[in-house]
């Protein structure tokens, strides 16, 4: 893993929670999935 300081500031913007603790869209995506998978 490579630190990238000054742009990501040990931060993944790529997860799918924001630094702030906002969920990110594919979060709920996400979850839609996996409830409709558990569903079947």
């Amino acid at each position: 893993m490579r630190s990238l300081n000054g742009i990501q500031d040990i931060y993944n913007r790529k997860g799918l929670v924001s630094e702030t603790g906002e969920k990110k869209k594919a979060f709920y995506v996400l979850r839609d999935y996996y409830e409709q998978k558990a569903a079947e």
